[in-house]
């Protein structure tokens, strides 16, 4: 066997001794030995012959490691050699000669295994030479392992080594591994001092706007330029922070240093009037909640600022108020803001909120209701108030109960022989709870036969519903019947009510008798068809009685106790090892097209299933992106850039050869994704067919953080359906992140109530962090809307503020079904119907039945939580 060694050409000996492979030449040791004489260390290099140099015979890195440790470490302290050492150990030449492929990946992962042992155990210096080993044996993992190398010099104070390291990783093909390495590369420069740090933070923050470590790169910025006497610019560069980011732990950070300046002898004003406005109104977006009331109280009882910045803090304070619910606080706070002065670009968005908030909070006062009903009637006669009149009385006169004056309105209508489906609709789902349910069935009666099979649905389940609660139950199970044949989508949202109605009214037919049951039948006013079944079958192929079954364990609106829920079944899964074997040829075969491929296949040989996971899916962005349906928004450079990935379409070659991606390909890439957990990748090459199936994607993490918070698995599996199709690295174009797609200012509030104060929002981009951060939330939806789910995944998506306020705009004896049609948002209305079924499906895949759902609305209450 012939022996090899490769010398990285560095600046500086200290970047050259990382790179030493693990078999080694006699002649090239002595080279090291020699740069370790020049370093003033003769203990270095007598170790590295004692270890090594003996003979020409190969020895193992392994074998001689408690040797070169402490040598290295020896070595490490004298990096302050003269120069000519450093011009003399440069040049190095690389030596290197061929050996077995099988060696190569036996030493890389020998290198591997003790580069992570010595990181964990802070021997961060010996760690980087065995990160260059890796880089050496396994070249297409060359830049990542630069990033490694250049972290571990870093942690070992030695920036200036780190910083060349960073600099050979600048031009990776991995999107994620550029981030690193120029992020790395300006903290080197902080740290070094450089000249050129603020030019270089500048352009960084120029392209990664959305940075997640920005403050803390300011804050290094600043205590550079304190270090250097340069106490303006740290002096600015601390109070931006304190700024733009007052509740972040960076913040803290900046106080407390310009308190140590001050302490030092150095002048440092304090905030102006303005500088401490511009604080409060940045907390009141960005919390803690009750860091900013705090401010803002401060602020208004000091009595010191002029009137419109006043004006501009009572806005802040009225923000606050509408985000709890508090809309009577919030109308009177932004009155008050108007009448001290506001910014006139300002003044015709105030004057809206205004009106909104005194809305809100008189909509439920039936003396300003019976008030605006008069307006409304002017005194006409019934039968002479318009039609949108009248719409506007039945949705007024619902919202307080006036049952009297919303049925006279509806009969009113119903005489009407020029009324539009849309109004009939919105006339009867208003008014449902309020008006006598003989003129519900009325009004939804002619939209039977519409030609929207989305409104034939719609009128047909809330018809059934009226006929239902009449006592009309043979007519009522007929027309939930014919809801489930009909409603046979992916997310049969209909179907889904009609079986939980289906089985309540089952359990009345067998209290009251058929005979009993009968009596109104022929009132409904359609001819009744005959039924395919005494009992309507679901989505399961069970009964709806069979889903009732009283021993079948019950979840009350999507909690559960920890255990309670049956955990997912596992088949034996495929080895790294095999993995590594499958993409080899896809690997080979496609080396310049999808490179990424290759990068997965040595990450598995490393034994690191995540990282070979975000290889796979970076394959398929490229894939996809070469068919011409790229993903534009994914991963840790879109959560930087705040939008789009950079050079995500490829030239017409590589497109070509990207599409020469034959089937069978895609089907094992789809393979070994899976088998990594990567359902992203997996269901991207697997295509439609992967995703309709509804994989339990992430099951060991949905179910771990599902059992953490109490709450049912298959609820956070529907969300994860819903949000991202089970892509963990994906960016929406609003900015939220990851599996569960949550919003960069959610995780930051989640973080400080779970205690993860220093949480920077990459962190959502892993799945664990986001389920875990996704579960809390939805359980606190959850237990905040009194256990009532379709309001907490209304809230999950459109703000838990939102769905208060429309909570607010309809009657409390409203049907829950009823409120969900009347969500205003168009992404929410979808949202909560994708979900739900979503939900249904997963629970009936563990055959259990889907939970019953509360068909009444809560009581609107103040929320201090407010996110």
């Amino acid at each position: 066997m012939k022996t090899r060694v490769q010398f990285a050409s560095m600046e500086t000996p200290r970047a050259a001794l990382p790179a030493v492979s693990l078999f080694a030449t006699r002649a090239a040791l002595t080279a090291v030995a020699f740069c370790a004489v020049l370093f003033s260390a003769p203990t270095t290099a007598q170790a590295w012959e004692q270890a090594l140099c003996f003979s020409s015979e190969v020895v193992n890195l392994d074998d001689a490691t408690s040797v070169i440790q402490p040598a290295y470490r020896d070595a490490a302290t004298h990096l302050s050699a003269p120069a000519v050492a450093t011009t003399r150990c440069s040049r190095l030449t690389p030596v290197m000669t061929t050996g077995a492929e099988r060696d190569d990946l036996a030493s890389a992962q020998r290198a591997y295994r003790l580069a992570k042992e010595l990181m964990s155990t802070n021997r961060y210096a010996e760690a980087a030479l065995h990160f260059g080993v890796v880089g050496v044996h396994l070249p297409r993992l060359a830049d990542h392992m630069s990033v490694f190398r250049a972290d571990a010099l870093f942690a070992a104070e030695h920036p200036t080594a780190a910083l060349q390291a960073y600099r050979e990783a600048l031009e990776s093909v991995d999107s994620t591994v550029r981030v690193l390495a120029r992020v790395g590369r300006v903290r080197s420069l902080m740290k070094i001092g450089a000249r050129d740090a603020d030019e270089a933070f500048v352009g960084l923050m120029a392209k990664y706007p959305e940075l997640p470590q920005a403050a803390a790169l300011r804050l290094e910025l600043a205590e550079m330029h304190d270090r250097r006497g340069e106490h303006e610019e740290a002096i600015a560069i601390y109070r931006r922070i304190d700024l733009r980011e007052p509740g972040s732990p960076w913040a803290g950070d900046a106080r407390e240093a310009l308190d140590a300046m001050r302490s030092r002898g150095v002048a440092v004003r304090p905030l102006s009037p303005v500088q401490r406005v511009l604080r409060a109104e940045a907390l009141a977006v960005q919390g803690p909640h009750d860091m900013a009331k705090d401010v803002i109280d401060a602020l208004l009882a000091g009595g010191e600022l002029r009137d419109t910045l006043k004006g501009r803090v009572l806005v802040a304070a009225a923000r606050l108020a509408r985000i709890e619910g508090r809309w009577r606080d919030a109308q009177r706070l932004l009155v008050e803001a108007r009448a001290v002065g506001v910014p006139d670009e300002d003044a015709e968005s105030i004057q809206n909120r205004i009106h909104d908030m005194a809305t809100a909070a008189m909509s439920h006062e039936r003396s300003e209701v019976e008030r605006r009903l008069r307006v409304l009637r002017a005194g006409r006669p019934w039968g002479r108030v318009p039609n949108g009149a009248l719409l506007q009385m039945i949705r007024l006169g619902s919202r307080v109960g006036m049952s009297a004056e919303v049925n006279r309105a509806i009969e009113a209508f119903l005489r009407r022989t020029s009324t539009f489906p849309g109004q009939r609709m919105n006339a009867a789902l208003w008014s449902v709870g309020v008006a006598r349910d003989e003129h519900i069935e009325a009004l939804l009666q002619p939209l039977l036969d519409s030609p929207s099979r989305d409104t034939r649905l719609r009128a047909r389940y809330h018809r059934a519903r009226a006929l239902h609660r009449l006592g009309m139950l043979t007519v009522a199970k007929e027309q939930y019947e014919r809801v489930i044949r009909d409603d046979n989508g992916v997310t049969p949202f209909y179907r889904m009510w009609a079986e939980q109605h289906l089985t309540t009214l089952t359990e009345e037919w067998a209290r009251c008798g058929s005979t009993g049951c009968d009596a109104n039948a022929e009132q409904a006013g359609e001819t009744t068809e005959p039924a395919t079944g005494t009992e309507a079958t679901g989505a399961t192929g069970t009964t709806a009685t069979e889903a009732a079954d009283p021993d079948a364990p019950t979840y009350s609106e999507g909690l559960a106790e920890p255990g309670s829920i049956p955990a997912t079944e596992r088949e034996e899964p495929m080895s790294l090892a095999e993995a590594a074997t499958r993409l080899h040829p896809i690997a080979t075969a496609n080396a310049d097209a999808l490179p990424w491929i290759g990068r997965a296949e040595d990450w598995l040989h490393l034994n690191e299933r995540e990282l070979a996971g975000e290889q796979l899916y970076e394959a398929f962005l490229g894939w996809r992106a070469a068919r011409g349906r790229a993903i534009k928004r994914a991963g840790l450079e879109s959560v930087c850039r705040g939008g789009e990935r950079a050079g995500f379409a490829p030239d017409w070659v590589t497109r070509r050869e990207r599409l020469e991606l034959s089937p069978e390909s895609r089907a094992t890439l789809s393979e070994v994704a899976d088998a990594l957990d990567d359902f992203g990748a997996s269901t991207g090459f697997g295509g439609r067919r992967a995703v309709v199936e509804r994989p339990r994607a992430y099951a060991r993490m949905v179910e771990a953080a599902a059992a953490a918070h109490g709450l049912d698995p298959n609820l956070l599996f529907a969300i994860m359906r819903v949000e991202s199709v089970y892509q963990r690295r994906i960016v929406s174009y609003a900015g939220a992140i990851g599996l569960t797609q949550i919003m960069p200012r959610t995780g930051r509030h989640i973080a400080r109530v779970l205690g993860n104060e220093r949480f920077t929002t990459e962190e959502l981009l892993d799945p664990a962090t986001n389920l875990h951060y996704s579960a809390w939330y939805l359980k606190s939806l959850i237990t905040r809307f009194d256990g009532h789910v379709p309001l907490a995944i209304a809230s999950y998506n459109g703000g838990p503020h939102n769905v208060r306020r429309w909570l607010q705009d309809h009657s409390h004896a409203m049907p829950m079904e009823a409120f969900l049609e009347h969500i205003p948002f168009n992404q929410t209305h979808r949202y909560v119907r994708r979900v739900l079924t979503h939900y249904r499906a997963y629970r009936a895949q563990q055959e259990l039945p889907m939970i019953t759902l509360s068909t009444t609305l809560p009581r609107i209450e103040s929320d201090p939580l407010a996110f």
